[in-house]
């Protein structure tokens, strides 16, 4: 069935609708009225629904209903703007009335009537084509008037609207979750009505636990009929800041925003609570505080003392009570706190990093106060509690952070280049800071060469090659003396990750019948490479005769000495390959072979040459594993922690990396 409206007749006190049906129906036909859920998100739902029933001509069809159905029907109109649709309700089903007019023209035509005191109506064509109403918040702007303050309350008048004596029904202080919408997660209520409303000064309660300062806002809120608005309140341009003093420790603090806007702060006086002596025996820890005088001094109930998770939202940070402390009394204004770490968090099973922060809390005069303790002297304590690593420490407050240590993490070994490696690297955020959470490199063979794995051992000396760092010269001490496969039955891992990278782009130098140095970084950083090797041995490269006949070959045996040592699925080559593109310092996209870093020719030869030996190996081994991370299309970063080039990637590359490696254990450990 399609219904047509012919034509609305939209006035002041009511609504005619004239409409027609393409077939005959014998059912009684009602007009549904029903209002939008505005707090559903993404989606239309209904909370209210009024029925006026249509009167019948033949085919067509004519209703009539009083505005009043708005406000007697529904039972509440919230906010500032609420829209109603109007559908047809022939038993259980619901048919959309579509306009035979132009809508843009009814749209332009009709403007908003009053429905009462605080809201205005008008229907309206859809986007998709369809009847509906517009019910909006009339423009209602509350102004402050008198404030009068005494030692337990404070009095604030607000002045009438529409000068018809129309008062809130309500006022309240707020706290909002967000500058982008009046939605509060704290509200104090004011007592009173008629325009005189009551702040009991033992009612300023619950300050933020990290802020000097509590930015609020006073809101308004009027209501008539089943219509609710809330307004903030607003101040005259002439309008005096006072201090508003409510005890001891903090003061209600007025003002006003650019836009004349009521700002309200409640403002904390400066409370000192000092560690000033800490002392640690590993698990023990042992504190003596000195308290404010003020603490002291002041009738002041419930002292507390307690570490508070530190969370961020958005900007701010939030804090969720984690662990009371108990303490002891000492002379004047001193406690002492002693406490196991390992009671903390003997029962917390954790799986991301936290921060705790101690805190001080008291209630005076009915209202509760926090204040982070401060430290009078720098400490750092670090201690392992079964699982987890924590480490007290603080400049000028007290921190306890806690960082689960995976016992019994996946053993991974390394045979390949800085795109199999430096994913492992938990001290820079463009890598994987909590790869430990998972993963223990046992064994790095870094930058190697299959054909030189596969030769023989060269005896190695240690001074020719005493400009390198210890790292290089590891390095180059395994490239010599050919120990990998020991070393991997030593170090025992539960995979091995391998690349191709010296052999795809460096190749390797021969010194003598089957004795070969794989090009890797850490040799050609050397002098004795530069000055002796670089010019007294024979090269052997992608681009010469013999060189991939050789590395086959290498590669046969590097398969068949690995796999008696480590199972074939537990071996794990990563594709690599080099990358033209790279954001620079604008996000814009640059290019290397345009910048020079390398030719066409070469980067499309050497990644040909790559994807080659990739080909070969998981041909020959066709049990092993896979990480080919073409498909994200990662491309380089001016940022890369090393340097920029086309052997470097964007930081989600790395992160990926560790993914993907996951996922590969995983399924291995669900297929067998």
């Amino acid at each position: 069935m399609q219904f047509t409206i012919h034509h609305v007749n939209f006035t002041e006190k009511k609504t005619e609708i004239n409409f027609n049906l393409d077939t005959d129906c014998d059912q009684d036909i009602y007009v549904s009225l029903r209002l939008r859920d505005k707090d559903i998100w993404y989606s239309i739902e209904y909370k209210d629904e009024a029925l006026v029933k249509t009167t019948k001509d033949n085919n067509n069809y004519f209703v009539e209903f009083d505005h009043q159905v708005f406000l007697k029907q529904f039972t509440c109109l919230v906010g500032k703007k609420n829209i109603v649709d109007v559908h047809l309700k022939i038993a259980d089903q619901y048919y959309v009335l579509k306009p035979s007019f132009d809508s843009e023209e009814f749209n332009e035509n009709h403007e908003y009537k009053p429905l009462n005191t605080l809201a205005k109506l008008k229907p309206y064509i859809t986007k998709g084509n369809k009847l509906a109403y517009k019910i909006s918040a009339v423009d209602v702007k509350p102004s402050l008037g008198m404030i009068n303050d005494s030692e337990q309350k404070v009095v604030f008048s607000i002045k009438p609207i529409r000068e018809n004596r129309f008062f809130p029904t309500k006022l309240f202080i707020g706290e909002r979750f967000h500058d982008s919408l009046p939605v509060y997660k704290r509200t104090i209520e004011l007592l009173g009505n008629s325009g005189q409303y009551i702040l009991n000064k033992c009612s300023v309660n619950g300050l933020d636990l990290n802020s000097e300062e509590q930015k609020l806002e006073m809101v308004a809120q009027y209501s008539e009929d089943n219509i609710l608005i809330n307004s903030t309140v607003q101040v005259d341009t002439n309008f005096e800041s006072p201090l508003i003093k409510i005890d001891n420790f903090c003061n209600l603090k007025l003002g006003k925003s650019e836009k004349n806007i009521l700002a309200i702060s409640i403002k904390k006086e400066k409370i000192n609570v000092t560690i000033k002596e800490v002392q640690t025996d590993n698990n023990l820890v042992e504190m003596n505080l000195e308290l404010d005088s003020k603490i002291a001094s002041e009738n002041v109930d419930n002292i507390k003392l307690a570490f508070y998770k530190e969370t961020k939202n958005g900007k701010k940070g939030e804090y969720f009570k984690f662990h009371e402390l108990d303490y002891t009394k000492l002379e004047e204004n001193m406690v002492r706190v002693n406490f196991e770490l390992y009671q903390l968090f003997n029962e917390v099973n954790i799986n991301n990093a936290q921060s705790l922060k101690l805190f001080i809390s008291f209630v005076y005069n009915h209202n509760h106060y926090f204040e982070k303790v401060k430290l009078e002297n720098p400490i750092e304590h670090k201690v392992g509690v079964g699982s987890l690593n924590l480490k007290l420490h603080g400049e000028k407050t007290l921190t306890l952070n806690v960082v689960r240590k995976q016992l019994n993490p996946y053993k991974i070994a390394i045979l390949g280049s800085c795109y199999s490696r430096s994913a492992f690297n938990s001290q820079k955020k463009y890598f994987n800071p909590d790869y430990k959470n998972y993963f223990e490199i046992v064994y790095t063979n870094f930058q190697p060469s299959i054909i030189s794995m596969s030769s023989d051992p060269i005896e190695f000396a240690e001074d020719k090659f005493s400009d390198l760092d210890p790292a290089d010269l590891l390095n180059v001490q395994r490239e010599f003396e050919k120990t990998v496969f020991e070393d991997l039955e030593e170090h025992a891992p539960d995979y091995v990750i391998i690349d191709f990278f010296v052999d795809a782009t460096h190749g390797v130098i021969k010194l003598d019948d089957n004795k070969l140095i794989g090009l890797n970084s850490s040799v050609k950083r050397s002098k004795y490479y530069r000055n002796h090797l670089a010019t007294t041995t024979y090269s052997i490269h992608n681009r010469k005769p013999e060189f991939f006949k050789m590395w086959e070959e290498a590669c046969i045996k590097f398969i068949e000495k690995i796999t008696k040592i480590i199972p074939p699925h537990k071996i794990i080559l990563n594709n690599g390959g080099l990358i033209d593109k790279f954001f620079d310092k604008n996000n814009d996209i640059q290019s290397f072979i345009k910048k020079g870093e390398i030719s066409k020719s070469e980067y499309e030869h050497f990644n040909s040459v790559w994807s080659y030996m990739n080909n070969f190996f998981l041909s020959n081994l066709p049990e092993a594993q896979f990480i080919d991370l073409r498909p994200y299309n990662f491309i380089g970063s001016y940022d890369h922690p090393v340097s920029p080039g086309p052997h470097h990637y964007e930081s989600g590359y790395y992160k990926k990396y560790i993914d993907e490696l996951r996922r590969i254990i995983m399924f291995n450990e669900r297929s067998l």
